[in-house]
């Protein structure tokens, strides 16, 4: 439902030539998406009053949201019918978001772990400031009948669409994944890498002309499209990548860039690196050790010694790097349960929400699958959410 609402909300606004609004509605929307999973473990360690009112929260965010698509739709109704109509509706959307307020204040003052769960909005006027130079934020919407490519910098905001669905252009996503997983011929993988290039960037080429990085915000199994790959053009024979375009950087949700303002906290140049816990993965026991050498000061736990006791230890002085290379499994009936592989069991995506990491500069998951998810349905459903 709230998905729904935001989906809706986000299209009114960019069809009301209100792009800055619907972008902030669109972070908003991309937060919903990846706390689900996040949403189920912390609330584990909330009082029964606290989840109760978690659920009180997310019942109002969703009537806030539907009450703002219906306060647009009056807008633009008929004059006779938009005074009575819109004063009943501001009113009702006033009362709701004021109940909504109530309820977040008194949730974060009594349970500590909600802030996590928060919704962080992120206004245009935020994001400008913290968009590097030659930099553009991409950001990817996709109605039922278009798709909506936001083009951001430090200076302007632009709305470009594009005559393609949302089920017809996840189709064509899903088949460029299978094709790269299960190692398809150059010339099939190229069409269809070709093809969403010409989608997805081909738009937008037009507005990247002094662009060196693309900060990519995608959408749904965009998320698992690797995007410096996409094909923009041919030379000859030769195909031309977007790589050898832009430096390319995939961002989960435009509130995480609102981090560039906050520099690490973590402890100095230090870093912790698992490697091998299980005996079985030789060169990421190489791996690690290579990376430690790097370091003035590291910690490597290998074999034996990489635990999780161990870990979760070395983790509360706030290291700036993390670095675990060992076997992920991803669950995707019971996402909780995905794991990543110690020497004395799996560290489930349960214990990982609640791991005191600080803020450091850098966690790496260098494993297979901490990345991907397997439902088309809710993808995002991945260890790296």
């Amino acid at each position: 439902q709230a998905r729904e609402a935001y989906r809706d909300l986000a299209e009114m606004l960019i069809q009301s030539q209100e792009s800055e609004k619907a972008l902030d509605v669109l972070s908003r929307l991309a937060q919903v998406e990846n706390q689900e999973i996040v949403q189920q473990a912390v609330s584990q360690n909330l009082s029964p009053q606290g989840n109760a009112a978690l659920k009180k929260v997310a019942r109002l965010e969703v009537a806030t949201e539907k009450l703002e698509v219906q306060s647009l739709q009056t807008a633009q109704s008929t004059a006779v019918t938009r005074s009575q109509d819109s004063k009943v509706v501001g009113e009702l959307l006033a009362d709701t978001k004021s109940r909504y307020y109530e309820t977040v204040k008194n949730l974060e003052r009594n349970e500590p772990d909600f802030s996590r769960l928060t919704i962080r909005p992120l206004n245009f006027a935020q994001l400008q400031r913290v968009i590097p130079e030659r930099t553009a934020v991409i950001q990817y919407f996709s109605a039922d009948d278009k798709l909506y490519i936001f083009v951001a910098d430090r200076k302007s905001l632009k709305v470009r669409s594009l005559e393609t669905g949302r089920e017809r252009l996840n189709q064509r996503i899903y088949e460029v994944l299978r094709s790269l997983s299960r190692g398809s011929d150059s010339k099939t993988l190229r069409g269809g890498l070709a093809e969403l290039g010409a989608q997805l960037v081909a738009p937008i080429v037009a507005d990247l002309e002094n662009v060196e990085t693309l900060a990519v915000i995608p959408s749904g199994p965009m998320s698992y499209l690797p995007f410096s790959a996409l094909i923009l053009g041919e030379k000859g024979d030769k195909p031309t990548y977007l790589v050898e375009r832009f430096r390319t950087v995939t961002v989960l949700k435009a509130v995480d860039l609102d981090g560039l303002l906050s520099p690490p906290v973590g402890n100095g140049s230090t870093l912790v690196g698992i490697g091998n816990p299980d005996g079985t993965l030789e060169s990421a026991e190489d791996e690690v050790k290579a990376i430690g050498s790097l370091f003035q000061e590291s910690k490597i736990l290998t074999l034996e010694q990489a635990t999780r006791a161990r870990m979760k230890k070395l983790c509360a002085s706030h290291p700036s790097f993390l670095h675990i290379a060992t076997h992920g499994t991803v669950n995707p009936k019971e996402p909780l349960e995905s794991f990543l592989v110690f020497n004395d069991g799996p560290l489930t995506l349960s214990e990982i929400t609640g791991l005191d990491l600080g803020s450091p500069s850098l966690v790496a998951l260098s494993a297979c699958q901490t990345g991907i998810g397997e439902s088309q349905a809710e993808p995002g459903r991945d260890l790296t959410t």
